[in-house]
């Protein structure tokens, strides 16, 4: 299977949160931190959302 990497679009938020909840799931502190952190990204005006990006597979 062929990848790509692009920006990542408002569709895909909700795969990039239960990513997020999965990778912090064995974290020590964990307790949302983790979606906080990267919901806390998105919010300032200085956040560049063009170097957001995700990796998704082509035909997939």
């Amino acid at each position: 299977m062929e990848h790509a990497i692009g920006q990542e679009s408002i569709g895909e938020f909700s795969q990039i949160r239960q990513l997020i909840r999965n990778a912090f799931t064995t974290a020590y502190y964990t307790k949302d931190d983790g979606q906080k952190f990267a919901k806390g990204l998105r919010g300032p005006e200085i956040y560049p959302p063009e170097l957001a990006l995700v990796l998704a597979g082509i035909g997939k």
